[in-house]
């Protein structure tokens, strides 16, 4: 598309192929094979667009092993709250929905009584809530 970056396009293509392509079962056996991380995943934690990638499909396979071991470093490192109104991201993840969670009990506590951006904040918080069971614990 004319006028866009051209590692913006790279970018978006490589995401659109690692979500093509992604075999959770398969990644998850070579990564239990392992035993640790392979090193280009901290690599790809190191880099947003990367973690977009990672979010996306942890999004999509929440109950890859491989998937649950890099949510947990991202929120480890404290990278989550970049990801945090992700709805269905969260209810994959405990520690994220929990972040959430707090986050946007924060902020719905600290706003201002603009009606307009209350509610769009408000309608975040329900659907991060309504997403999954672990709302049912608070």
């Amino acid at each position: 598309q004319i006028g866009e970056n051209p590692s913006d396009l790279v970018m978006q293509y490589f995401h659109n192929v690692v979500e093509t392509r992604f075999e959770s079962q398969l990644a998850d056996l070579l990564f239990e094979r392992r035993l640790s991380a392979p090193q280009w995943l901290e690599t790809m934690l190191g880099l947003p667009e990367w973690r977009r990638v990672l979010y996306a499909l942890g999004a999509a396979n929440g109950d890859s092993t491989l998937l649950k071991y890099t949510m947990q470093r991202v929120v480890e490192a404290g990278l989550h709250v970049e990801q945090i109104a992700s709805s269905k991201l969260a209810a994959n993840y405990f520690p994220l929905f929990n972040d959430a969670f707090v986050a946007y009990i924060k902020v719905l506590l600290d706003m201002e009584s603009d009606a307009l951006t209350w509610s769009s904040e408000f309608t975040a918080f329900m659907d991060v809530c309504l997403a999954t069971h672990y709302s049912y614990v608070y």
